[in-house]
């Protein structure tokens, strides 16, 4: 195995890692700046709480738009959402560059088919 093949099936597998750790810390600092903001430990289920948009592209644009006018609670957990969402989609991606440097092109083929798949359900969202 290729140095080059080595270190993209390495970053494979931190693209994983980091997404969901990333996430996870977005989503606890938010809770926790929620709940020294208001004083409250449970959180309201209101009409800011739901996904804004039409489907998960129109939900990121409106989360990184919102996360440049403030740092609001709502916007960095709506931010680890959106990372781990992306997350998977990443490293399918990655999966793409991964088999075409391994000039597989039968699992380049496949790996573009659950890329379509994946896009798809975040265009229908």
């Amino acid at each position: 195995m290729s140095v080059k093949v080595s270190f993209l099936s390495l970053g494979i597998s931190w693209i994983l890692r980091v997404g969901v750790t990333l996430s996870l810390a977005l989503e606890s600092a938010g809770v926790l700046l929620y709940c020294i903001q208001t004083g409250n430990q449970s959180l309201d289920l209101s009409a800011a709480w739901q996904f804004k948009g039409g489907n998960f592209f129109d939900f990121a644009t409106s989360t990184v738009r919102a996360i440049g006018g403030s740092l609001s609670p709502l916007n960095i957990m709506s931010l680890g959402v959106m990372i781990l969402m992306l997350t998977p989609y990443v490293r399918v991606i990655a999966g793409v560059i991964y088999y075409g440097v391994q000039k597989d092109w039968k699992y380049v083929g496949i790996t573009l088919f659950v890329l379509a798949v994946i896009t798809t359900g975040l265009v229908v969202l």
